[in-house]
């Protein structure tokens, strides 16, 4: 494949633009895929933590006597039922940590009315629910909230699922502008080297050997384009990184690109080469075959 071609592509003008398209198009493939498999890793942690814990919330009164004797009651009430795992309290400098995202530094005064919250895991399998628990507790304590996690994990799983088709879309839409591009540019280039291409015919050259001349152009365009991309793109992906991690704060998940996803991203590169490699070589021969 790597033979000496017959064809110069030296004056070719075409060659000079497809790889910073290829560029620009690896560039798109890499972020979509990084962030395919960032979403993916964050959904399964956050579905294999939160899918079974259940939040409950005793609201403060006025008499912190009452509050200590509505955990003691939330808390027994909570571990007499079947299918409760667990139920721990959460302490007042843990739900000041929770709150500290959204109220700053205010999360941290003691006069704030910080409720009591119970952090409970409970086997599903046992068929118990948020509406047992809260027809357990709602007698006894009415103002008592009960949160499921699993509800606000459908939200957020539900979210993702669109940003993950986004994502294969733009995967997608790289792909078939990279045919259609290679598919434009191999035609003009075939325009330009028209009477090369007479001449490999008359001594005898086949329409496959004229072919691969192309084939191994465009394949070495698609990886000069392709690694200028990865050199772009992954020193952003880098930066995205520390910048969320600079943030400090528990509202956005760490952001982490396992072995997996890197290998991905290093493979767009031999991908993008073989997809324009087969591109071009199947453009020529339709090309000459419709030649009279």
């Amino acid at each position: 494949m790597l033979q000496r071609s017959d064809i110069s592509f030296d004056t070719d003008d075409t060659g000079r633009f497809l790889p910073w398209l290829i560029a620009f198009m690896v560039f798109l493939a890499a972020l979509s895929i990084s962030g395919l498999f960032v979403l993916s890793d964050i959904t399964r942690n956050l579905g294999s933590e939160f899918s079974n814990k259940i939040t409950v919330q005793i609201p403060v009164s006025r008499s912190l006597k009452t509050d200590g004797l509505r955990k003691t009651e939330t808390l027994r009430l909570l571990r007499a039922l079947t299918g409760v795992k667990r139920a721990d309290p959460l302490s007042t400098e843990g739900v000041q940590e929770l709150l500290k995202p959204w109220l700053g530094d205010a999360a941290t005064l003691e006069q704030l009315p910080i409720p009591s919250v119970i952090n409970v895991e409970i086997d599903r399998t046992k068929n118990i629910s948020v509406k047992t628990l809260r027809a357990v507790l709602l007698p006894k304590i009415p103002d008592i909230l009960v949160d499921d996690h699993r509800e606000w994990l459908n939200y957020l799983a539900n979210t993702i699922r669109s940003i993950e088709i986004i994502a294969f879309s733009i995967v997608l839409l790289v792909t078939l502008t990279t045919v259609g591009t290679v598919i434009f540019t191999t035609r003009t280039s075939m325009g330009l080297q028209r009477e090369t291409i007479n001449v490999l015919h008359v001594i005898g050259a086949h329409d496959h050997y004229i072919a691969n001349q192309f084939a191994i152009r465009a394949a070495w365009l698609g990886v000069k384009g392709g690694m200028l991309g990865i050199i772009v793109s992954v020193p952003l992906l880098f930066g995205f990184r520390f910048v969320i991690a600079s943030l400090g704060t528990h509202l956005m998940p760490e952001i982490s690109l396992h072995a997996a996803g890197w290998v991905s991203v290093v493979l767009i590169v031999p991908t993008i080469a073989i997809i324009a490699m087969l591109t071009a070589y199947t453009t020529v021969l339709k090309s000459l075959a419709s030649l009279p």
